[in-house]
């Protein structure tokens, strides 16, 4: 019996999840490497880095003082907070770019609209100049609209924000750390500043531009002539600007989104589709002494009651699920092979019953699979590939020679796959020992069916309950569910920089788009008159598309190599992206095009389509 001394609250612990907190026992064989983590608090004056290189010292001196223990045991010390955070830095990296991108090509975008709406009112301040309001006060003027757009948007963005949150969270993989964003006090201050201050910095040119331009050449215009030169270069430098930025966020968004498609196929060595896990407990029993059950005949008749469900492909016992790289660490001794030095990585220990790797649809490359008399098989042992590369490199076929670890001694009749449930967990030298050497109190049952888990899950346990009374059914687990899990972050990851890339690639064509209109609207006249002396439309639409095609290419262009200069980065925080893959830039570049054609097609189209005589007379 175990004494409960205390209660401690159930809101505020680390780690997470923890039902029972048990002392810990050096005596007692511990799991997961062996690995210790402990809390302490730094004295005052102390700093993070200091105390990292104590803690190493005080391992180093272990090793020294007890190789043959502590040989392999090193130390380091990181912020607690960097614990608790260091699963979602990554996604709010993500959105802290794409929003910071976004931000920009949609101030860019207002930018050109009030270029526009300047142009729009070229008379109008023509003739208030004329009558003699100061240029000053029109520049304050300008800038105090673009101070209200940006109050309003401001507002409205908060709002929105409150309600996309929500959203996003639905969407968001099982983090608790992301469950406590919420719109505050804080983040609406900021998001208003950021809005207002947005709309100070981009609309100050054009509010610049407007308080400079020559009135008399505005009245001999008669409101046909618009911003020119200088005018109409900086509108073309805003598009293409927005076209850069929107051209690097798809290319990253697409290098991502083929990353995620890596990670989903990625081979863990078994097959998780069909393939369930029942975490059971058949202890020792209860049973009199002329009852009894040794633990092997339980086992067995495990098995073969739920072998004999006609939902049920293949089953097999396991001491550790796939989805996670654990198992008992033991050093290993192999016939006319040197004894393990302290270099080289210990074995894990995993305990299975025949059909485990046939259930798991994990591959047996070399020898075969456990026998079903389970005398042989215990004086048998089967190896993954990684432990034949670790321990018998050039030493020829591993099959037949003599292996013993802590727990158990055999030959090796088999060589399995590698199992490695992540793309950033390698695989490991495993040793798979049989259960009629290692008797288990509790194990997984693994078992393969082709029918919907929700059917077979109740079949499985009320035939271990028949046979078995005494078990104690714990937990399911649906292999393809877990292993969806596992991605959820990148899958959420790639969700939103791709929703951010869509909406860039809008911008970017809303921008080609009021870009082309402005510029038409700008040069009617011209186009009237040029139609009247017998030019074509198409000679018409050709020129203007050229000067289109020019801005969006030279975009185009910038926004690759900014890609490209921005893929260190992007590397470091997600494992995998190449973003300079030619294929992927000329996609991107391509749908680029085709989308800023489509957008600068509309206001030709109307443009040429009006009479010579009508455009002359606007």
């Amino acid at each position: 019996a175990i004494e409960i001394v205390g209660v401690l609250p159930g809101d505020r612990l680390y780690p997470t999840g923890v039902d029972v907190w048990r002392p810990l026992d050096p005596r007692v064989e511990q799991d997961e490497d062996r690995e210790v983590v402990g809390l302490a608090r730094l004295a005052d004056g102390v700093s993070m880095e200091t105390a990292a290189v104590e803690v190493s010292a005080i391992a180093h001196r272990q090793a020294e003082r007890h190789p043959g223990s502590h040989g392999s045991v090193s130390a380091w010390v990181q912020p607690l907070q960097l614990t608790l955070v260091g699963d979602v830095r990554t996604t709010l990296l993500a959105f802290l770019g794409s929003v910071g991108v976004l931000l920009s090509i949609v101030g860019l975008n207002i930018a050109h609209l009030l270029l526009a709406r300047a142009r729009d009112r070229t008379h109008e301040t023509a003739v208030r100049i004329s009558m003699g309001i100061t240029r000053g006060r029109l520049f304050r003027m300008h800038l105090v609209e673009s101070l209200v757009l940006g109050l309003l948007a401001g507002a409205l963005g908060i709002g929105l924000g409150r309600l996309a949150l929500g959203a996003a969270l639905r969407l968001a993989p099982d983090l608790s750390q992301l469950a406590t964003i919420d719109v505050d006090l804080r983040v609406a201050l900021v998001g208003g500043g950021t809005s207002v201050l947005a709309g100070l910095i981009f609309g100050f040119v054009p509010a610049l531009r407007t308080a400079a331009q020559d009135p008399k050449m505005a009245l001999s215009a008669g409101g046909r002539g618009g911003l020119r030169g200088p005018g109409r270069r900086f509108g073309s430098f805003l598009v293409t600007t927005e076209v850069a930025l929107s051209t690097a966020l798809v290319v990253l968004a697409v290098a991502l989104a083929g990353t995620f498609r890596s990670v989903l196929n990625y081979d863990r060595g078994f097959e998780a589709d069909g393939l369930i896990a029942f975490d059971i407990d058949v202890g020792h029993g209860s049973h009199d002494a002329e009852t009894e059950i040794d633990p092997q005949n339980r086992l067995t008749r495990l098995l073969d009651a739920v072998g004999r469900l006609p939902t049920v492909a293949g089953l097999g016992f396991t001491s550790h699920p796939l989805t996670e790289q654990r198992g008992l660490q033991v050093e290993v001794r192999i016939d006319g092979v040197a004894p393990t030095s302290g270099a080289r990585e210990p074995a894990t220990t995993r305990i299975v019953s025949e059909g485990f790797f046939g259930a798991a649809r994990i591959a047996v490359v070399e020898g075969r699979d456990f026998s079903d008399d389970w005398e042989l098989s215990a004086g048998e042992i089967v190896v993954n590939e990684h432990f034949v590369r670790t321990f018998l490199s050039g030493a020829g076929s591993p099959l037949g020679r003599a292996v013993q670890t802590d727990w158990a001694e055999g030959r090796v009749v088999g060589v399995v796959a590698d199992v490695s449930p992540a793309v950033d967990e390698p695989a490991r030298p495993i040793v798979y020992l049989h259960l009629a050497q290692v008797p288990l109190g509790g194990s997984l049952l693994m078992v393969r069916s082709p029918a919907v888990p929700a059917a077979v899950v109740p079949e499985v346990w009320q035939a271990i309950q028949e046979v078995d009374p005494e078990v104690i059914p714990r937990e399911t687990e649906v292999l393809a569910t877990s292993v969806r899990g596992s991605v959820a972050a990148e899958r959420f990851n790639m969700t939103v920089v791709g929703a951010f890339a869509a909406l860039a690639l809008l911008l970017a064509a809303l921008g080609i788009f009021g870009m082309t209109t402005h510029a038409v609207a700008a040069r009617r006249h011209e186009i009237g008159l040029r139609r009247a002396l017998g030019a074509s439309p198409r000679r018409v639409v050709g020129e203007v598309m050229r000067s289109t095609a020019g801005i969006v290419a030279l975009g185009a262009v910038l926004g690759v190599l900014g890609a490209v200069f921005a893929g260190g980065l992007v590397e470091s925080l997600f494992v995998g992206v190449e973003p300079s893959d030619p294929r992927l830039v000329a996609a991107v570049v391509a749908v680029l095009v085709a989308i800023a054609a489509l957008a600068a097609a509309l206001p030709i189209r109307r443009a040429v389509q009006v009479e010579p005589t009508e455009a002359l007379r606007m």
